[in-house]
């Protein structure tokens, strides 16, 4: 009889303890099926949230009329939607916030004879004359390697070739970049040095929230879910980090470009191969619509981003072309989506190049899949160089890392 109590009073904890973590499994999931849906509001980009306008409170009377309209109607819009946004005024500009209680911020431009400074001071600050010594640089690596290269379908592979995965390609070109970089004495950080996202929710928990569209089946619906971690979140979260932590004065994205290549176990190569380089601008008629995507246009107009956007990137396709004899690549004449700055360099808003704040390069040399590249990258990273369809070459990452380094060395010359 004793024991059967000393067991029952054993036994009595336990099951409280089994209940409790029981309830609270189900309180859980009850939580995460209240979780509202997931739409891509009209207003405001995928994830966005409304931006404080009053950060842009200390570039009141910076810059001139006539500097702000040029920089807005040829490198930031296309078109004259941004009319439906915009009120130009004798001495300032009304902008549409989005937000009821404030409809419209007012910028002020400067008098015909500023006596301040073009832009208040920022995390960055970037001159010509300034020595690579005196920058620090941050390093983006694109996309993600690992098991994220194959869900970005960022990767194929030829038979027992060596797979070719941008997110990877991206990283070993950024370390070899950032010590190049520093040898020249540059303060060098990277955004990312692994293969894993810091994006902090998974694709099962967008997939619960996220509606289904009509005719979608449940493959194409997870696809957008893990697009929302891997590409959405997680450059959110990059942006975050070059914005509020590391703080450089630039950033280069580095990329690898691509062509359609079917089934990545069994790829189309192509003859094709050709390089170009982004700056932020050209914002659609359906960005300029949300409103925080208008909030980081004006931002970027009135931080002077431009003005070193084009003067480096210009830069690099210099510095490209006399390394690797790439063709420039040529968006359509009548393209939406791009503008044309010069040779090779484009305007394009895309969400690295619009929420970084200080200025960003994002380059996209090589075509993964040509024959020239794919044969490249076979041969792995080496040091010094091999015969490569008959040019004497270093490894591309290598390669990549060396014209990004002369074109910096070109462009800040103390």
């Amino acid at each position: 009889m004793t024991s059967h109590l000393r067991k029952s009073r054993l036994f009595l904890p336990l099951l409280i303890l089994v209940g409790l973590l029981l309830f609270l499994v189900f309180s859980s999931l009850q939580n995460q099926a209240k979780l509202p849906p997931l739409k891509k509001h009209p207003s405001y980009s995928m994830l966005g949230t409304p931006p404080d306008w009053s950060l842009l409170d200390p570039y009141q009377h910076r810059i001139s009329k006539r500097q702000f309209l040029f920089l807005l109607q040829n490198i930031y819009t296309i078109g004259n939607d941004w009319e439906k946004h915009f009120t130009v005024h004798e001495d300032h500009i009304s902008i549409l916030t989005g937000n009821a209680e404030a409809p419209t911020y007012c910028l002020y431009f400067a008098p015909k004879s500023p006596s301040q400074p073009l832009s208040p001071a920022t995390f960055w600050e970037l001159n010509p004359k300034r020595s690579l010594r005196d920058l620090h640089i941050a390093i983006d690596p694109g996309h993600l390697g690992g098991k994220w290269a194959q869900i970005e379908e960022r990767w194929f592979q030829i038979g027992n070739g060596t797979p070719v995965e941008e997110g990877t390609l991206t990283l070993q070109t950024a370390q070899h970049l950032k010590t190049m970089l520093e040898q020249k004495g540059a303060t060098v950080s990277l955004i990312r040095s692994n293969d894993e996202t810091i994006a902090q929710n998974s694709a099962n928990h967008y997939l619960k929230r996220l509606q289904k569209r009509e005719g979608e089946n449940a493959e194409q619906h997870r696809r957008r879910a893990e697009k929302l971690v891997y590409r959405t979140e997680e450059i959110r979260n990059r942006a975050a980090l070059v914005n509020h932590d590391i703080q450089p004065d630039l950033v280069l994205c580095l990329h690898y470009n691509a062509l359609a290549w079917g089934d990545p176990e069994k790829p189309q190569l192509t003859d094709t191969n050709h390089l170009h380089v982004l700056i932020n601008g050209a914002y659609t008629t359906s960005e300029l619509a949300h409103h925080d995507e208008r909030f980081e246009l004006v931002r970027k107009i009135l931080g002077g981003n431009a003005q070193h956007e084009i003067g480096i990137s210009q830069a690099m396709i210099k510095s490209f072309q006399e390394t690797t004899q790439l063709p420039l690549y040529e968006y359509a004449s009548d393209s939406r989506r791009a503008i044309r700055i010069s040779d090779g360099v484009w305007a394009r808003n895309l969400l690295a190049n619009r929420l970084y704040q200080c200025p960003v390069i994002f380059l996209e040399p090589y075509i993964m899949n040509s024959h020239e590249v794919y044969d490249h990258v076979q041969y792995g990273d080496y040091e010094g160089q091999k015969m490569i369809h008959h040019r004497m070459r270093a490894s591309i990452t290598r390669e990549y890392a060396g014209c990004v380094t002369r074109a910096l060395e070109q462009y800040f010359q103390p």
